[in-house]
């Protein structure tokens, strides 16, 4: 709790912004910390890659475990305090990425 306190993480994504840097978070709880934008996976698919790897999709003679599974859905929360010159670029970085992938 003390390491990873609101208070510092506070403090990081300001030093970040004091230094030119967005800042991205794992969940969009942590958007009010001043995070610019936030990716979670989603439910489902995390649900389905566990079922794919308890179903045997893994190699079951692996000495190291399942192999990676990659996820292929995210969500993305923009943080509604930031610039409406931040949201429109990373909006159109976003589904530039996308569309790449």
């Amino acid at each position: 709790n003390r390491i990873l306190s609101p208070t510092v993480l506070r403090e990081i994504v300001s030093y970040g912004r004091k230094h030119g840097n967005q800042t991205v978070v794992f969940s969009p709880q942590l958007l009010f910390l001043g995070a610019d934008i936030s990716f979670t996976s989603s439910d489902t698919d995390v649900a389905d890659a566990v079922l794919k790897v308890l179903g045997g999709a893994a190699d079951k003679n692996s000495l190291f475990g399942p192999p990676m599974t990659p996820l292929t859905t995210l969500r993305a929360e923009i943080n509604p305090d930031v610039s409406d010159d931040l949201r429109s670029r990373a909006s159109a970085k976003l589904a530039q990425y996308l569309d790449e992938n």
